[in-house]
């Protein structure tokens, strides 16, 4: 019989499911290691931010399927009237109005003279204020004002802060080889790491990243975009890619995507071919199935 000292043969069995459950452990989105935030300090804290903001909204997501789930079963949102609480106690529409406070995305609407952006100026404390507030809350979108306040508290003071995802793209690109926190490239470009930004057309029009560089050298301004931050890429060599945007499911939510074999982007696709989503149809419905148009490289990663 082999000697097993002190710790006995149950004792080894239990060391050996330990061992193997270590072996096992993966790295979760949102964890991230010393070393990474020594090597991109600004994005670490920009996906950071994100992070936090997700957790408090109890982790809604959308898989690799294109299906949505929630984590623990709450689904709190925007448009409710406050019976599921964010994590810290907070009602949805409440924080999102502190997503647009906290930049001067909010100006820009209340320069544009939108319905209830003044109300959302500062803490409600009259029911009509309230109202009102919460009106321009379920009116307008608010992803744009979650990219803004996720860059604003960490510390991106250079971020084209803007009530639309078109603003930063603008001021990308204007800033090609030149300066700004972020640059512009194809998605399927470059490899993308946390801190940076994944970003769809919400129009058929465009539906490239030429689609997108033809706009802007016409001098269009305007389109429908949603851009997510990046906060997790090939963890443990999953070939996968975590991104979190506000305004999805009514919520702040995470959204799993594949990476092809080079490490960059590989999009759902896109097309006739797919079908019809629908009832009896669900493989061909998914969430993901977007017209990605374009990168947002974070260009500084120290500070």
């Amino acid at each position: 019989m082999a000697y097993t000292g002190r710790m006995g043969a149950s004792g080894l069995a239990l060391f050996f499911l330990a061992a193997c459950g270590m072996a096992q452990a993966r790295t979760l989105p949102c964890e991230f290691t010393d070393a990474e935030a020594q090597r991109n300090p600004i994005g670490i804290q920009i996906a950071k931010i994100a992070c936090r903001e997700h957790a408090d909204w109890h982790g809604p997501f959308i898989g690799l399927d294109g299906r949505a789930g929630w984590r623990d079963g709450r689904n709190p949102m925007e448009a409710e009237g406050g019976q599921d609480r964010l994590l810290d106690r907070t009602t949805p529409w409440k924080r999102v109005a502190s997503y647009w406070r906290s930049t001067p995305a909010l100006d820009q609407m209340i320069a544009s003279r939108i319905h209830g952006a003044t109300e959302c100026a500062t803490e409600a404390t009259t029911w009509s204020a309230a109202a009102f507030c919460r009106t321009f809350i379920v009116e307008n979108p608010w992803s744009a004002a979650f990219v803004s306040h996720v860059m604003r508290a960490s510390g991106v003071n250079d971020f084209a802060f803007s009530r639309d995802h078109m603003g930063y793209l603008r001021a990308a690109y204007a800033a090609a080889g030149a300066s700004g926190p972020y640059r512009l490239v194809a998605p399927s470009s470059e490899r993308p790491a946390p801190g940076d930004l994944l970003c769809y057309s919400r129009e058929a029009r465009v539906r490239s990243h030429r689609d997108l560089i033809a706009l802007f050298e016409r001098g269009e301004r305007e389109l429908g975009t949603h851009c997510d931050v990046v906060v997790g890429v090939d963890l443990d060599g999953d070939s996968k890619l975590y991104v979190i945007g506000g305004n999805v499911l009514q919520a702040v939510a995470m959204r799993k995507l594949h990476l092809n074999a080079r490490g960059v982007f590989s999009p759902p696709a896109v097309g006739p071919e797919r079908g019809a989503c629908g009832m009896n149809r669900e493989d061909d419905c998914s969430l993901s199935r977007k017209h990605w148009i374009a990168l947002l490289k974070l260009r500084r990663q120290g500070p």
